[in-house]
C-alpha cells in the first residue's frame, strides 16, 4: 500500500481561510518578519478545527505564501525621507525665489525714493534728474544694518546759476541716518568750456579761456611805452582742496602778424604767484577738490568727502575758501 496522501481538493470556506492566512503573512511582513504560520479561523492549539480536520496543510501554504511574499522587499523609510526632502527643497526653492523679486521690487523702490529725496534737498541754484542705483548685496539686508554699501548717483544734466555740467557720484558706507557722514564720497564733476567761462572770472584777462590739452590758454593786456601789447599766457590747473590753482607756464607777445615768446619775462610781466579760483563755493561743505583734467572743450574735476552729510540743510550749505 502506497503511503502517498490523496489530493483532497479545499472547498469554498476553506479557500476562505487560505486568503485570511495570507493577509496574517502580509501584516507579519510589513513588522519585519520574514515567515509566519498563521493558522485559520477556528483552529485549536493542535491545529485541528472544530470538525477535527487537521490544519497543518493550511498552515504550510500560509508559510509558504509568506516566504514567497519575502521574496519582494517591504518599502523602507528611507523612500519617505527622500520624498519629504525634496519637498523641503522645493519650498526652499519657491521662497528664495520670492525673496529675490521681493528685494528686487524693494530696490527699485528705494532706488525712486532716495532720487526724490536729493531733488527736495538741492539748493535753489541747483536742478537736477538724478539717477540712483543701490549696489552691494541684499537691500533688505543693508536696510536692516543700518548702512548701504555703495550708492551711486548719476546726473548728466545738472544746472548751477543756469551753467550746464555733468555730475557722477559714487558714496561708500551711506547710513540710513540722514544725518550721519557718509563713510566716503568720490566724484567727478565734467563741464565744458562755455561753462568755465561763465563759473570761472581770471583776473585781467582780456579774453575767454581756451581748453586744450592739458592746459588753458587766455589773452591778457600789457602797457608799453604808452601802448597796449596783448600776448597769450598758456597755465596749467591743479587742484588744492578748496580750490584749484592756475599756474602760467609760457606767454608770447602778439607783434603785428607773429607772436614772440616772452616766457623768460614771464614773471616779469604776470608774475610767478598761481592765480586762486574757489571751487569751494559751488559744493556742499565737506567736499574738496582731488584732481583737474583738462582737455580740448572740456574739464573733468575730482571731488572726494569723508564727512559728507546728505541732510537737506548740509547739501544747501555751500562751503568757503580761506583768504
Amino acid at each position: 500500500m502506497s503511503d502517498e496522501q490523496p489530493t483532497r481538493p479545499y472547498d469554498g470556506e476553506e479557500l476562505g481561510r487560505g486568503a485570511l492566512g495570507a493577509e496574517a503573512a502580509d501584516d507579519a511582513l510589513r513588522n519585519g518578519e520574514t515567515e509566519v504560520l498563521v493558522p485559520a479561523s477556528g483552529h485549536d492549539a493542535s491545529g485541528h478545527d472544530a470538525t477535527g480536520h487537521d490544519a497543518s496543510g493550511d498552515a504550510e501554504l500560509g508559510a509558504v505564501s509568506a516566504r514567497d511574499r519575502a521574496i519582494v522587499p517591504a518599502p523602507r523609510a528611507g523612500r519617505r525621507w527622500i520624498r519629504v526632502v525634496s519637498v523641503l527643497v522645493v519650498v526652499v526653492v519657491v521662497l528664495l525665489a520670492g525673496l529675490f523679486i521681493a528685494d528686487a521690487v524693494l530696490r527699485n523702490v528705494a532706488q525712486d525714493r532716495i532720487a526724490q529725496e536729493i531733488d527736495d534737498r538741492l539748493p535753489a541754484n541747483v536742478e537736477a534728474n538724478v539717477g540712483v542705483t543701490i549696489g552691494g548685496a541684499s537691500v533688505i539686508a543693508q536696510y536692516l544694518s543700518g548702512v548701504f554699501e555703495r550708492i551711486e548717483l548719476d546726473a548728466p544734466n545738472v544746472s548751477v546759476d543756469g551753467v550746464p555740467l555733468a555730475a557722477h557720484l559714487v558714496a561708500e558706507g551711506v547710513p540710513t541716518d540722514t544725518g550721519a557722514a557718509v563713510g566716503l564720497a568720490t566724484g567727478t564733476i565734467t563741464v565744458g568750456q562755455d561753462a568755465v567761462n561763465r563759473l570761472v572770472a581770471l583776473p585781467d584777462a582780456a579774453s575767454a579761456i581756451v581748453l586744450g590739452d592739458g592746459e588753458l590758454r587766455y589773452d591778457r593786456m600789457l602797457g608799453f611805452l604808452g601802448v597796449e601789447v596783448g600776448y597769450t599766457v598758456t597755465a596749467v590747473a591743479e587742484a588744492a582742496g578748496d580750490r584749484v590753482l592756475v599756474t602760467p607756464t609760457s606767454a608770447q607777445l602778439s607783434a603785428g602778424g607773429g607772436a614772440i615768446d616772452v616766457g623768460g619775462l614771464l614773471s616779469g610781466i604776470i608774475g610767478s604767484r598761481p592765480i586762486s579760483v574757489c571751487t569751494a563755493r559751488y559744493l556742499p561743505q565737506g567736499v574738496d577738490v582731488t584732481g583737474v583734467d583738462i582737455a580740448p572743450g572740456t574739464a573733468t574735476i575730482t571731488l572726494r568727502s569723508d564727512s559728507l552729510v546728505l541732510s537737506e540743510q548740509a547739501l544747501r550749505t555751500m562751503g568757503s575758501c580761506a583768504p
